[in-house]
């Protein structure tokens, strides 16, 4: 999309309270935020608002309505019933809602309940030195993979600032922070605040999960995540005989007592349809049916297992003409498999770390123009760092981030 500038302001759930207010949205996510405010106590939404037509007329006991309804004109507060749709939501209401309705998100409550963890603190930016994320729910990347790096700046004095990237921060303080981080940030979200910190000639560094395992490990970088990497348009010159040993290394520890043989199948990995490797990345935007019609109609001389992604909400709605879905662990699956063919998964990398043929349908880490698969496993593993990490080495840092270099320039490293 990447034209939505709306303000959103970020709320807890008690925050809410206080508040005569409408969820936009009527999926999932918001089931689960109401489940909270009834946890909670707290005053209810009077309305949940469709943004397609729906059967329904209600949505757990709350009054749903379609976003052309007279009563959602007159709203003054309007909470977005979603993390990952955002951006859609705030363009189906566009026009739609009173002059000076405001926006909530409560994505790091949401999140927060979803993976059982405890809220993060946002912090403040104040006059000591600070270093601002941007990310669409900040508790979880911190609790599940930043929180040593936060503990890192924190031993050099310096304080970790969390904003969605749609709150009101002003350029002041966007000019005062040591340095910008954002969380994936090439979704939708992202798309004004990366227009001002160009404009203001702010460097920002991206950061993202990492692999081998995917929990136990996050990157830095320069250019972007995932196809938009710098590692994408890197040499990878210097990757030498001590990153393939930490390769080999790797590669003994993730599969360490695992069978490989050749079970005579294809083993297909779903994924996520709103991830924004597939919708940014790939020409399969319409969601994982029609990748499931689109390998079905290749001509693939093997049984297709499709392995649906273990958090998708429509995995039980796919249909196969020809081929199965399966469950179980997706490992032992690659192991058995004769060939892998996917999108841009990391259950692909895990297959070419393996030994496996892999098919990549989309853009990701194995279009490298290098071609050489090996090479861009070692160069993606010698940049990350373990969740564990407790100090975190500049010259990686200056590689593949913009931090350590703000740091020395403000004398704090």
């Amino acid at each position: 999309m990447g034209t939505t500038v709306t303000v959103l302001h970020s709320l807890t759930i008690a925050e809410l309270d206080g508040l005569d207010y409408a969820i936009i949205g009527s999926g999932g996510f918001s089931r689960r935020l109401l489940a909270l405010v009834r946890a909670a106590g707290v005053r209810p939404p009077r309305l949940v608002v469709a943004t397609q037509a729906m059967q329904d007329t209600e949505v757990d006991g709350i009054p749903l309505c379609p976003l052309d309804a007279p009563e959602v004109a007159a709203l003054q507060h309007l909470v977005l019933g979603s993390d990952v749709h955002q951006p859609q939501l705030l363009a189906a209401a566009s026009g739609r809602v009173a002059a000076g309705c405001r926006f909530y998100d409560l994505s790091d409550a949401v999140q927060c309940d979803l993976f059982d963890l405890a809220p993060w603190p946002a912090g403040e930016a104040g006059s000591a030195p600070f270093v601002l994320l941007l990310a669409v729910g900040h508790s979880a990347p911190l609790r599940r993979w930043l929180h040593g790096f936060a503990g890192w700046l924190a031993r050099l004095g310096v304080t970790l600032v969390c904003r969605h990237p749609q709150a009101a921060i002003s350029d002041d303080q966007l000019k005062a922070a040591c340095s910008v981080i954002a969380w994936n940030g090439v979704t939708d979200h992202f798309f004004a605040i990366r227009q001002r910190l160009q404009q203001l000639a702010i460097a920002v560094t991206y950061a993202e999960c990492g692999f081998f395992p995917q929990h136990r490990h996050f990157y830095f970088d320069r250019s972007g995540v995932n196809h938009g990497s710098q590692l994408m348009t890197d040499p990878l010159d210097w990757v030498g005989p001590a990153e393939l040993s930490a390769l080999a290394e790797r590669r003994q520890q993730l599969f360490s007592g695992l069978e490989v043989s050749d079970g005579g199948y294809c083993l297909v990995p779903l994924q996520i349809a709103s991830d924004s490797n597939v919708q940014r990345y790939s020409s399969f935007t319409g969601g994982m049916q029609q990748y499931i019609d689109f390998v079905e109609a290749q001509p693939i001389d093997l049984p297709l297992w499709f392995k649906p992604h273990p958090k998708d909400l429509y995995a039980r709605s796919y249909r196969c003409r020809r081929g199965q879905l399966v469950e179980g662990d997706t490992l032992s699956l690659l192991a058995g498999a004769s060939m892998v063919r996917g999108i841009n998964s990391s259950v692909l990398l895990e297959a070419a770390l393996l030994g496996k043929p892999v098919v990549a349908d989309g853009q990701g880490w194995l279009n490298h123009p290098g071609g050489d698969q090996q090479r861009l496993l070692a160069a993606m593993i010698a940049r990350q760092f373990s969740v564990d990490e407790r100090n975190f080495d500049s010259s990686r840092l200056a590689r593949f981030s913009h931090i350590s270099s703000c740091l020395h320039q403000r004398g704090l490293l």
